[in-house]
């Protein structure tokens, strides 16, 4: 029984970071009145999620053949809008009847798999999340930018003062007046090698400079080797991961992400939000979300540059005022979570209309 509601069954591929909070920003923030909402995904990844907000879970298992023939077999008496994130998922909404509506949200990189343009031959819709991925999927994409909400990182002064005192205890050596800051997870093509690389660069000429980077993954302990061999010990620390995201932002004085491969990244855009200037690869993903003056850009993989342009903002703290102040304005204006569940809310009552 739907009792009038549109019924939303979000797929999910194996995730963690951005595409997680992104599906976890949309069914917040998505209208209990309107639609009945529920996720079929693997359950260690939202079995707490969906208890906390009371959606309802159908779970997959671990292999992709299975969980695209238990999922063909639960959508043989489904009824509603299939909301498909990430190319696996997208495989295993194959199996849906034809009759089933399909919106696919493309969050990676454009460009970087083609194989996901072929698996999402089934979708009626394509939400792209940056400008740049619209222009590359073409005709028919829907233009619908990721975003967050900008309040929750907007703290107290006194809180923020009290965030970074807890932070500086964590880091090997008390004496970081500097701090900066890296979120993501610990993988490769995240760049946090070069990184590491830029801020031996700078040690001469920053010895305040502390480094706090949130995050976890396959590279932890390569990452914590080459802070050794780079003579960076007494300045970095892994933190793992972080639930306080607002308090990680508020303790920092620059945050940097030095990816290589994104398509809209929620992290950035949480630390404008925060108020934190930011220092990013110069790639598609990373330009949406800065626009001309929300952060600084540098060529990815450039340590060298990466080192120069720190430098240059530690050094130069009205510059690093202005960016802030600049990143949380765009935040606020262009990538609120309220605008995003505005504008997907329109599409599924669009789709399901037809």
């Amino acid at each position: 029984m739907n009792n009038g509601l549109i019924p939303i069954l979000q797929i999910v591929r194996p995730c963690a970071g951005g595409m997680r909070r992104h599906v976890q920003i949309l069914l917040t923030g998505l209208d209990r009145n309107r639609f009945r909402l529920s996720i079929a995904a693997r359950a260690r990844e939202w079995e707490t999620f969906c208890h906390q907000e009371e959606i309802e879970l159908f779970r997959l298992p671990a292999f992709d053949v299975a969980a695209a023939w238990q999922l063909r077999r639960y959508l043989r008496h489904y009824n509603g809008i299939l909301h498909v994130h990430g190319a696996r998922a997208a495989l295993w909404a194959h199996t849906a009847p034809s009759r089933l509506p399909v919106i696919y949200t493309a969050h990676g990189a454009a460009g970087r798999q083609p194989l996901e343009r072929f698996l999402v031959w089934r979708a009626d819709t394509v939400i792209a999340v940056s400008a740049t991925q619209s222009h590359a999927w073409g005709k028919g994409t829907v233009l619908i930018p990721n975003g967050i909400p900008w309040w929750d990182f907007i703290l107290p002064e006194s809180e923020r003062l009290a965030r970074r005192a807890a932070l500086l205890t964590k880091l090997p050596a008390n004496n970081h007046p500097f701090i900066i800051g890296a979120a993501a997870r610990l993988v490769p093509g995240k760049g946090l090698e070069t990184l590491l690389h830029a801020c031996h660069k700078t040690q001469n000429d920053l010895p305040g400079l502390g480094i706090v980077i949130a995050g976890s993954g396959s590279q932890w302990d390569f990452l914590r080797d080459l802070a050794n061999r780079l003579g960076l010990a007494n300045r970095v620390v892994l933190l793992g991961h972080c639930q306080d995201m607002p308090g990680f932002f508020a303790a920092l004085d620059l945050f940097v992400h030095p990816s290589q491969h994104e398509g809209l990244p929620l992290v950035l855009l949480e630390a404008m939000a925060a108020a934190v200037p930011v220092v990013a690869s110069d790639i598609p993903g990373c330009r949406d979300a800065l626009g001309e003056q929300g952060g600084v850009l540098v060529p990815p993989a450039d340590s060298a540059q990466l080192a120069k342009t720190i430098i240059a903002l530690a050094r130069d703290p009205e510059r690093r005022r202005t960016t802030a102040v600049a990143g949380r304005c765009r935040v606020k204006t262009h990538f609120s979570a309220t605008l995003m569940v505005k504008r997907v809310t329109e599409l599924y009552e669009q789709v399901w209309e037809k």
